[in-house]
């Protein structure tokens, strides 16, 4: 898989009312605890922090008119992809994924704690190099989860390892899944993390582990059915379960675990989504992701009506990058296929989704980008990644959008 440096070229067009395809418009020594400050600027603020909004010396710009606003940050040493990103209310943390591992030996233990108030960073590592692992936080916890090796020199294995760290500290210890698996799905209430799902070195799986932080112990559910790929969102206290692969294929049941009863059940999407993207706002669950070549639908499902209504994407993607910001969904980049092992044919494809009003707006980035991580802290999406050009040039970016 090659990829290259890219910039973004956001345009930002008129609004498109419902049900109307969406054209394209132009515990060792595992942490640094020292804090890294980034460099100011006078481009720009982003919230406490005094950051870039030229894109001039970074690998990434958006030209995004209000009502959007981008800033940027450097990284130090985080070039890595296809990883974990969760955030508390105030910081965000990635961890894992995979360099250009035809060049640079694949998976990566680098994680990074970024907080946007006092435009600081820290720095740790998992245990375990791995990618397609799965992030959540549980009280005062940060943990990341399963994953694989991703790797040209190895027989890149599937691990049950899950990294816990102390937010305050960043001082981690080590746990186990019930059993090892990669492109599991992960949420979250205060106290509890729940790992869904993934696929495991023959088949999937169909446990769901669930972590509590008050206690430091673990539970173990059988789900409805395997399950992998999937995508998992929390609304009122239930948990949906969406979109996804077992062995016989696609799936289109949403699986919903009633977090008090403990009861599950079950209803249909009208569409398949087999690499999803799943993010609840407001009383919504959003399904996204097709197959990379003609399907292009994403599934809204309203939970108070109890109706599904299904719009089309700008095109046809999957392994969507997705992010929450207020009233706004990002759906960011993607992919157009997948080998068994990587993702690659990244898409260059944007569609963003305003919940108050339930209108689209699309654009593009060229070239195109998969595997972006993001996670949303108060009213600002983070994003970062890594991307290499020709000279194998490495450039690292923290990219701030305000969707105001």
């Amino acid at each position: 898989m090659k990829l290259y440096p890219f910039i973004f070229f956001l345009l930002l067009g008129i609004f498109y009312g419902c049900k109307k395809s969406l054209p394209i418009i132009n515990t060792g020594n595992n942490t640094d605890t020292s804090k890294t400050t980034l460099p100011p600027s006078s481009g720009g603020s982003g919230g406490g922090c005094s950051l870039s909004s030229s894109c001039n010396q970074y690998w990434v710009c958006l030209e995004l008119p209000s009502p959007v606003s981008i800033f940027y940050g450097n990284t130090r040493t985080f070039f890595q992809s296809y990883g974990a990103s969760v955030s508390s209310l105030n910081k965000a943390y990635f961890a894992g994924g995979h360099d250009e591992f035809w060049k640079y030996g694949g998976s990566l233990d680098d994680g990074i704690e970024y907080d946007p108030v006092n435009c600081s960073t820290r720095y740790f590592k998992l245990s375990v190099p791995r990618t397609f692992l799965a992030g959540a936080i549980a009280g005062n916890k940060i943990l990341f989860a399963g994953g694989r090796q991703i790797s040209g020199y190895s027989n890149n294995p599937f691990y049950n390892t899950v990294d816990i760290f102390d937010e305050k500290t960043l001082v981690r210890t080590t746990s186990f899944l019930s059993e090892p698996r990669a492109h599991l799905a992960a949420v979250s209430t205060d106290t509890k993390a729940y790992f869904i799902g993934g696929k495991t070195s023959n088949g999937f799986s169909n446990k769901m582990d669930i972590y509590n932080s008050l206690s430091n112990t673990w539970n173990v559910i059988s789900m409805p059915r395997e399950r992998g790929f999937a995508g998992a969102a929390i609304i009122d206290n239930k948990i949906y379960i969406a979109g996804g692969q077992d062995k016989s294929g696609n799936i289109f049941s949403v699986d919903i675990y009633d977090i008090q009863s403990g009861q599950w059940t079950s209803i249909n999407a009208p569409n398949d989504h087999p690499f999803a993207s799943v993010v609840a706002i407001n009383n919504k669950l959003l399904i996204a992701g097709g197959d990379g070549k003609s399907k292009s639908s994403i599934d809204i499902y309203n939970t108070n009506t109890n109706k599904c209504t299904t719009y089309t994407l700008s095109s046809s993607r999957f392994n969507i990058t997705v992010a929450k910001s207020q009233n706004k969904i990002l759906l960011l980049g993607g992919n157009h296929y997948y080998n068994g092992m990587i993702f690659s044919e990244e898409s260059e494809y944007i569609d963003v989704y305003d919940d108050s009003t339930e209108n689209w707006i699309t654009g593009r980035v060229s070239p195109g980008v998969g595997g972006v991580m993001s996670a949303s802290v108060g009213s600002k999406i983070i994003t970062t990644g890594y991307m290499y050009n020709d000279n194998t040039t490495i450039a690292n970016t923290l990219a701030i959008l305000n969707l105001h």
